[in-house]
């Protein structure tokens, strides 16, 4: 079974395919790939341009916008 992640972020793709030590988040989401891979067999990073027209990247746009006007 096959697995996508996609995410409008080359920086974050890159530094998750790099395995390179980064950012809390970016180090969140290694731990997170290496559990998925440990249960699937491949997992593809793809790259969504934003404001593309990507229904899913679109909607995770306004959830992140919609997040970012309440209190923290």
């Amino acid at each position: 079974m096959s697995s996508f992640i996609c995410s409008d972020n080359q920086n974050a793709l890159k530094a998750l395919m790099a395995r390179e030590p980064g950012a809390l988040p970016v180090q969140e989401l290694g731990v997170a790939l290496e559990q998925l891979l440990a249960d699937q067999k491949e997992v593809t990073l793809v790259w969504a341009p934003s404001h593309s027209g990507f229904p899913g990247n679109e909607m995770a746009d306004e959830l992140a916008r919609s997040g970012s006007e309440g209190p923290c």
